[in-house]
């Protein structure tokens, strides 16, 4: 052998050549991303990621994307299928994240069948919104919004800020209604809206259907939405009658609050549509004083949702260019107590110096994360051990030993008390806390009879004693006798839940990760996560949602009573189990139940005249004191959980941050206050298992305390007569 070769450079060599040959689908296979909905995202929702990959040869493989969750861990989220490229031919591939850190960016990976790592690229992503501000959406034409005056009755907090996003067209929205979610209200406008149906338009219904507020104002294009069968039927609170050119205004001047009249000439194409049967409450008829009464402006619950119907294009002449148009669309928005409770609050902020949240949500996971069992450190007990333990080490060491002079016993004596609190620490925390896993598990179900949609929510918190990673799996089969035969498919997600706002450890912060691992989401659908990492006596809050259709009948016979606003008629148990301690919301009243109600057992609504109470009084806990109410103040720092779900199902009508001095803004749609008013009454109560399963490794995991509500939607039939 030539003692001058050396097989280095030529090894060296080789291995250039093989890392410059790899990557010929490895930096252009991931072409770019984009993140939200029109460059728009809001921290701790669930967000649109499309990622577009384009290989010069044929290739399969997975796509995940890497973002950081509300802890600052890496969390990754995987595709919804293998991806097959073509050679040449561009594809898109859409993945559904949680984003929990500002500008923390993503991470795209490609890899084959095998798991292999094929491509990896980070992009940075836009400045995403705070989790508690207030998102519009406009779909169709760019209509001019007054921000100003929308936050003041929307978005009435110093520390919230009102975002009013558009896209041109319907189908530039995401392809699952989860991508909504992070949307308040969205308002469509239909004269020049090209999009006539299809995918989006499911996606649109479902959201509503789901919690989603929609407004909608349709005129120019009625004949070619609404006549026949369509999607958009579902969207609309009545049957399509036709249209007419000619329509009075003065019903729209009295809802604005206009102090100028809207002139209708006739050059102006904007026709009325007419809508008959409708199904929700009138807020405006086209005229006044007998002059017209022809619906125009419709509010009504659209499933689990609502859905506000104007009669005539909102982005056409003569509304889009009157000096009422900022009214309009404020009264078109808000709820009926928005503007007021806007104005009456102020400007004031709940402010978390004290209790380390702003949010419902926030008091909601602080009690989720008690644990039985586990006592909870206070730092007057942390400051009492470091006073008695310096004291000791100081001057009770000092004196002592000084007084019967053996001052050079400390050598002995100051090892001695340390090691002695450090043993009486150690024991301490043993007996604190346990040596096993807890779980607390909350699950809300809703189930709305008309329109037979579901979805269920379930917080889960653990408490680890030991640092180690957890493989979880979330299953439904609670719900399975709820559905239909062979339509068990919920659609299910299983992620982490933030706290919201800047305390300790909220989205709206920049704190760092102290846990350097990832851990993954399953595919999609499954409910699983796999390598969640946790800390020794560490907690983890999750959230999981299943949406999907029920088979449940409407089983009411529901209807006001024309003087007292209360309810006539008879409702049964819908469920096959029995609903505890339920009670009855509707319009400004509540009805106590039996302390059990059995499955299919009927109740009459004029056997709960005694127990009916004012919905307000009901939720504030006021009595009367000397001829005069008074209400229970709201504690921030009060733990109990079915207090805090009762407010979180109805904070509005409790008078909303008003009275608790928190927002209601991280998961506003489990707030059902509106429905009491748009012919809906809303049974809640407490069923004695679970709707879905906790398992562990594989092996099902029994929670230690468990909250259990199903919340029930019954039609109300409209007052008639007088």
């Amino acid at each position: 052998m030539n003692p001058r070769f050396s097989p280095r450079p030529f090894a060296l060599l080789m291995l250039g050549l093989l890392l410059i040959t790899r990557p010929l689908h490895g930096a252009e296979l991931i072409e770019d991303v984009q993140v939200g909905i029109g460059g728009k995202l809001k921290l701790g929702h669930w967000t649109a990621v499309q990622v577009q990959l384009q290989s010069p040869v044929t290739l399969q493989g997975q796509v995940e994307v890497t973002v950081q969750d509300g802890d600052a861990t890496d969390a990754v989220f995987r595709g919804p299928s293998e991806v097959s490229l073509a050679a040449g031919e561009p594809q898109t591939v859409t993945i559904y994240v949680r984003f929990g850190r500002q500008k923390s960016g993503l991470e795209v990976v490609f890899r084959d069948p095998g798991g292999q790592l094929l491509c990896s690229r980070r992009f940075l992503t836009p400045r995403a919104m705070l989790s508690t501000d207030y998102w519009i959406l406009t779909v169709g034409a760019e209509i001019p919004a007054n921000q100003a005056l929308l936050k003041r009755s929307l978005a009435p907090d110093d520390e919230q800020h009102l975002i009013v996003g558009h896209l041109s067209s319907m189908a530039d929205l995401p392809d699952q209604w989860i991508g909504l979610e992070g949307i308040d209200q969205l308002v469509l406008t239909t004269s020049r809206q090209k999009y006539t149906g299809g995918d989006r338009l499911a996606v649109l219904s479902r959201w509503v259907h789901m919690g989603g507020r929609l407004v909608i104002s349709v005129g120019t294009r009625a004949e070619t939405l609404l006549a026949g069968e369509s999607g958009w039927n579902e969207l609309v609170p009545g049957t399509y009658a036709g249209t007419v050119r000619q329509w009075q205004t003065g019903g729209l001047e009295v809802f604005a609050g206009a102090t100028q009249r809207l002139l209708l000439s006739p050059a102006d194409d904007s026709p009325m549509t007419l809508l008959t049967d409708v199904t929700g409450v009138l807020e405006s008829l086209d005229g006044v004083g007998g002059t017209g009464d022809r619906p125009m402006i419709v509010r009504a619950a659209q499933g689990l949702g609502q859905v506000v119907f104007l009669a005539v294009d909102l982005d056409r002449s003569p509304v889009d260019g009157w000096s009422s148009f900022d009214r309009l669309l404020e009264g078109l928005l808000s709820r009926r107590t928005d503007v007021a409770s806007g104005r009456s609050a102020g400007g004031g902020s709940a402010k978390v110096a004290h209790v380390g949240y702003d949010d419902l949500a926030g008091q909601l996971r602080a009690a989720l994360d008690r644990f039985s069992g586990v006592t909870i450190v206070s730092f007057y007990w942390v400051v009492a051990i470091l006073v008695v333990y310096i004291l000791f080490l100081g001057p009770v060491d000092y004196f002592l030993l000084k007084r019967f002079r053996r001052q050079h016993w400390t050598w002995v004596t100051l090892p001695l008390m340390v090691t002695l609190c450090a043993v009486l620490v150690l024991s301490m925390s043993n007996r604190l806390k346990p040596d096993q896993v807890l779980v607390n598990h909350l699950e809300i179900v809703d189930l709305d009879l008309a329109s037979q949609h579901l979805r269920a929510t379930s917080w889960i918190h653990l408490y680890s004693p030991r640092a180690r990673t957890f493989d979880l799996s979330l299953d439904w089969d609670g719900l399975s006798l709820l559905a239909p035969a062979g339509n068990q498919d919920w659609q299910q997600r299983l992620s982490w839940q933030g706290l919201p706002g800047e305390g300790l450890g909220g989205l709206d912060t920049g704190g760092g990760n102290t846990i350097n691992q990832s851990y993954g989401h399953g595919p999609v659908g499954t409910g699983e996560l796999h390598g969640l990492p946790m800390m020794a006596a560490s907690t983890r809050s999750l959230v999981a949602t299943a949406a999907g259709s029920h088979q449940l009948d409407v089983t009411s016979e529901l209807s006001p009573d024309n003087i007292t606003g209360a309810l006539e008629g008879s409702f049964s148990n819908p469920l096959g189990v029995a609903i505890l301690e339920g009670v009855l919301y509707y319009g400004d009243w509540a009805f106590e139940l039996p302390a059990r109600l059995e499955p299919g057992e009927t109740v009459r609504a004029l056997d709960l005249r005694e127990t009916m109470r004012n919905l307000e009084s009901r939720l504030t806990k006021s009595r009367v004191v000397k001829r005069s109410q008074q209400e229970s103040g709201w504690s921030k720092v009060d733990l109990d959980v079915p207090r805090i779900v009762e407010m979180l199902m109805f904070h509005q009508a409790a008078g909303g941050a008003r009275y608790t001095g928190l927002t209601h803004r991280y998961q506003p749609w489990l707030d059902m206050s509106d429905h009491l008013n748009l012919n809906r009454a809303v049974l809640v109560g407490r069923v004695a298992a679970g709707a879905s399963r906790l398992a562990l490794g594989g092996e099902l995991k029994e929670p230690d305390q468990q909250w259990v509500y199903y919340r029930i939607v019954f039609p109300v039939s409209p007052a008639t007569g007088g």
